[in-house]
């Protein structure tokens, strides 16, 4: 795999050009990844028209949505950091969030910042760019842009380069902002992959969020990797996933525990025979939750993984691996990846 993202996205859009790329049941809209690099190439030179360089930094806050797939990979190309942030951050978090990276523009589809008490004070050292499902406005305000202009952008991008920036959870602390080199991202999704046993015909339910590294990176990344399609959903929500799971015939879906225990609870009757690998990760896995994700919802190389967002993934099981391997274990080492074990407890701290 190309360790500079861009290089990447452009080898693996020209070689399955015809092949379809991503499906948005919202509003039906559909790309081949032709059309889908073309979008992006034409949001490339939004983001130059808007005086943003290389080593900058835009953020993202929004549900899933094609924009921001198309928005995270025009930064990618052009060496623009991209900053992830949780769709249901408050404004004031976010402002703090944009405050603490430096991040030049919000893009967003949250209509409340029309309205902010915030934004009409003149209270954010940013800019905010509300999008709807074209980005129109962004594409236009590129249209005098010349092409050679953004291919000395797309040259200048190196593998040591950070191509984005994820805040951590905040499970012990205050959300950290990690940094993630292009060469990281890329070694660590070609390691992981070694993993999974995604084919051409692959179809990929997204509904985890692309501010979290199992949403836009281990959950997009594979799947282009292979001329996969992705249908993204905005959020999750049980009976929704059941039924683009049964319309759609996904043969992917990843998650936390919680939104397979849904699944589980909620299912019926709905066909989603055709649903046959995905990962499984987040927080403790029981083996009684995975045996029912094996049996009722026929997930028969369901994975398990174990990573965080500073290390990326650490762990992770194999189909190779014995049934009760995968049921009870966040699997092996990765290739490349050190693990010691530290028996002692003396180095915990209170919190």
């Amino acid at each position: 795999m190309k360790q500079v993202l861009g290089d990447f996205f452009d080898e693996i859009c020209d070689r399955f050009s015809e092949r379809e790329c991503i499906y948005f049941p919202t509003n039906d809209m559909t790309y081949t990844y032709e059309s889908f690099k073309v979008y992006v190439h034409d949001i490339e030179k939004g983001l130059i028209a808007l005086g943003l360089k290389k080593g900058d930094l835009i953020a993202i806050k929004s549900e899933n949505t094609p924009e921001w797939l198309a928005m995270q990979w025009a930064g990618f190309k052009l060496g623009i950091v991209v900053v992830g942030l949780n769709a249901a951050l408050t404004q004031i978090e976010v402002m703090r969030a944009m405050n603490h990276t430096g991040a030049k523009i919000l893009f967003t589809d949250d209509m409340s910042y029309m309205i902010s008490e915030l934004t009409a004070n003149n209270q954010m050292s940013y800019r905010i760019i509300i999008w709807d499902s074209t980005n129109q406005f962004i594409i236009d305000l590129g249209c005098s842009v010349s092409e050679a202009v953004v291919e000395e952008m797309n040259m200048a991008v190196e593998a040591t380069d950070t191509a984005l920036i994820l805040f951590t959870s905040g499970t012990t602390s205050e959300p950290k902002a990690v940094e993630i080199k292009n060469s990281a991202i890329a070694k660590a999704i070609e390691v992981y992959g070694k993993n999974l046993t995604y084919g051409e015909n692959e179809n990929a339910l997204m509904c985890t969020p692309f501010a979290h590294m199992m949403g836009c990176l281990y959950g997009i990344i594979p799947v282009f990797n292979v001329g996969g399609k992705i249908t993204i959903l905005e959020k999750f929500k049980t009976s929704r996933v059941l039924e683009i799971i049964s319309e759609e015939r996904c043969t992917i879906f990843n998650g936390v525990p919680t939104m397979f225990l849904f699944l589980l609870n909620e299912y019926k009757d709905e066909d989603i025979s055709s649903l046959r690998t995905g990962l499984i990760a987040g927080s403790y896995v029981s083996p009684q939750l995975y045996e029912r994700i094996y049996k009722e919802l026929g997930v028969t190389e369901l994975l398990q993984a174990f990573g965080q967002t500073e290390t990326l993934a650490v762990t992770g099981t194999n189909i190779n691996d014995p049934f009760e391997k995968r049921m009870y274990s966040t699997g092996r080492a990765l290739e490349n990846v050190e693990i010691k074990i530290d028996y002692n407890t003396s180095l915990e701290k209170k919190r």
